[in-house]
């Protein structure tokens, strides 16, 4: 029993932490200040490296650009189809509040980010024999738990069937149950074709892992789990690159331009002083309101040299550059960031999606689709474990977005109705479509209106010469 990532994991873990780091709203700001990622200087000093690292800047364009992307598909509310029974669930996926279309957001953003995910849905500790009535009164209903990658520390699958099934997940399931940071790990697994479950907590005085827990997913013929993946997997390992590392190292780049440029600035506010023909006492004091005195130097032959004293400091042209570089940069982050919102999708994951909705996807539409199945799945086993039928549900989330990114081309749009290659109806549906009509305006209403303005008068309502 370890703790540690496993092997396949490894290859790929440092990728899921630049990521993360670029993302998390607290480290994001100083986590990538750090000897990892803005590097000690040769020959520099211990106190000038750490003077760096206090003044260092980081501003955190990946994440402000991921959140935009992720907010794309989240524009409108996340739709769930089925019996009653469902959609209540729904509005509080995982027991703490947070409905479908929060739960899905989340789930989101964390695949766009590491590549991919696990989704537990789970069901509390009940006794045997437990009544509806019972279960209702006790307040239990079952949960969906996200899994997000850097938390995952091994996973095995195998084909049963025809079918790729997930036989083993190993995953960090917080604290211990004492409090400390010994740490708990949870194993799900297929044993004996039956899925169970087995937590285990570590020693504190070494390294022995005791378990502490035990189960069965009583009624479930699978472990029920949904794997949410974003990205490749490295042939049938389960290692997986983060899709937007490029953009993760570009942040790298900026903090680091950043961090140049806000560093040669204080050395432009605070220069070096240089002195030819003087020499300065071994301390001295320079800034506002201090005057400046020094002992002349006589040449070799005895005469006196002229004192000459300035200042050195960067010229204003490399600090400029210096600014543009970091401006580039930034823009960088942006167009790696949002390049799944015009990037088509790879054919694998494509291939993910049902074959009447791969028309011309971005990446971005084939991970909203992608996102839909998963939760899709997550409520259909929500519904196998309150023991009703699964027919009819459907989870929909918003994959129209690219013709929110703006209404400029629908002036191409309206020259075609008026040159009489659309109809008033598509006309009016692609207005819906890019949100310049509210979403309950009647298409078949307004269709019928304008019909009717455009009749002829009748005859007797004509007017005519008297």
């Amino acid at each position: 029993m370890t703790n540690d990532l496993h092997q396949m994991a490894k290859d790929i873990s440092a990728g899921w932490a630049l990521a993360e780091t670029c993302v998390d709203a607290w480290n994001g700001r100083r986590g990538l200040v750090t000897q990892k990622y803005l590097p000690r200087f040769t020959s520099e000093s211990e106190e000038s490296y750490k003077g760096r690292l206090r003044i260092a800047k980081c501003s955190n364009v990946f994440r402000q650009a991921i959140r935009g992307l992720v907010n794309r598909p989240f524009s409108r509310p996340v739709v769930v189809n089925g019996q009653d029974e469902i959609k209540s669930w729904a509005e509080n996926v995982d027991g703490r509040g947070a409905d479908m279309h929060q739960f899905a957001k989340r789930a989101f953003e964390s695949a766009v980010v590491s590549g991919w995910g696990m989704i537990v849905v789970d069901y509390p500790p009940a006794p045997e024999n437990l009544t509806e009535a019972e279960a209702r009164r006790l307040s239990l209903r079952p949960y969906a738990l996200l899994i997000e990658a850097k938390y995952i520390l091994e996973v095995r699958s195998e084909y049963i069937g025809g079918n790729e099934q997930i036989i083993y997940l190993r995953y960090y399931a917080g604290r211990a149950s004492n409090g400390t940071d010994t740490g708990r790990i949870r194993i799900m697994e297929m044993r004996d074709g039956k899925p169970v479950w087995s937590d285990w907590e570590r020693m504190i005085d070494g390294d022995e892992w005791l378990q502490v827990a035990s189960g069965q997913y009583v009624g479930m013929d699978e472990l029920p789990l949904v794997p949410l993946m974003f990205a490749d997997r490295d042939g049938m390992t389960w290692a997986i690159e983060p899709p937007m590392i490029d953009a993760a190292d570009a942040q790298v780049e900026l903090m680091q331009a950043e961090t140049d440029h806000k560093h040669t600035m204080t050395l432009t506010a605070h220069p070096m002083l240089v002195g030819r023909g003087v020499r300065f006492p071994d301390k001295m004091r320079v800034g506002p309101s201090q005057a400046l005195s020094f002992e002349p130097v006589k040449s070799e032959t005895g005469h006196m040299l002229m004192p000459e004293v300035d200042w050195i400091s960067p010229g204003a042209a490399e600090l400029e550059h210096m600014a543009k570089v970091a401006q580039a940069d930034a823009d960088r982050v942006r167009e790696l960031a949002m390049q799944p919102l015009v990037q088509p999708a790879s054919a694998r994951l494509v291939a993910a999606v049902n074959a009447s909705e791969r028309n011309a996807m971005t990446q971005a539409q084939a991970w909203a689709h992608i996102a839909a199945h998963a939760m899709t799945h997550v409520c259909v086993l929500a519904a196998r474990w309150m023991d009703i039928e699964a027919d009819g549900i459907d989870v929909s989330i918003h994959t129209d977005f690219t013709a929110d990114l703006g209404s400029s081309d629908f002036k191409d749009v309206l020259a075609m109705y008026q040159d009489g290659a659309l109809s008033l109806r598509t006309l009016l549906a692609e207005a819906k479509r890019r949100s310049l009509l509210a979403p309950n305006v009647d298409i078949d209403r307004e269709e019928a209106e304008v019909a009717a303005a455009l009749e002829p008068l009748p005859s007797d309502m004509q007017g005519g010469e008297g």
